[in-house]
């Protein structure tokens, strides 16, 4: 095979945004950018020389299109056991290392809470990691006090005993 791809299913077609036609018979280096190619490639001829099974993670795509990926290969063989080529699943776990990387936030905020002195220092390293954790672009923060008031008369913080957020927040606050 030469390192050309025979065949492929639709999830890998969707995994890496090519249409089957612009997959088979191609390599990796015509499929994939050469900075990752050649991690790929690699790869791919450790397993086909030492045989056996192999997994790996490593990233693909670009930008909005950046996915992680387990990846697991094994050598096939034919009905005589000479080596054929190889086969393999990709697992996306991109969700997987974005919520390992929001519990890690997470985790840090919750030790510098209890570690940082100054409560402004705290704000901060709460209002940064929101921003971490969400499609924003920024946080406000607003402390407030017992039955505050704000310009409009507004009370934000006791609407009958339960804090509540203000009707008026984008104007008044």
């Amino acid at each position: 095979a030469q390192g050309r791809y025979l065949g492929c299913n639709k999830a890998f077609c969707e995994f890496n945004l090519i249409k089957r036609e612009d997959i088979i018979g191609r390599t990796v280096w015509d499929i994939t950018p050469h900075d990752r190619a050649g991690l790929f490639a690699d790869k791919d001829e450790e397993l086909y020389r030492t045989g056996g099974e192999q997994e790996y993670e490593a990233t693909t795509g670009e930008g909005e299109n950046r996915r992680h990926a387990l990846f697991s290969k094994a050598v096939y063989h034919d009905v005589h056991g000479v080596p054929q080529g190889l086969v393999g699943v990709i697992t996306d776990i991109t969700e997987r290392r974005r919520n390992e990387q929001r519990i890690e936030s997470l985790s840090r905020l919750h030790e510098d809470l209890f570690t940082l002195p100054r409560m402004d220092d705290k704000l901060v390293r709460i209002a940064s990691t929101v921003a971490g954790l969400f499609p924003i672009k920024g946080v406000r923060i607003w402390v407030m006090e017992q039955a505050d008031r704000c310009r409009e008369g507004c009370s934000h913080a006791v609407s009958g005993g339960a804090p509540v957020l203000c009707a008026m927040q984008g104007r008044c606050l």
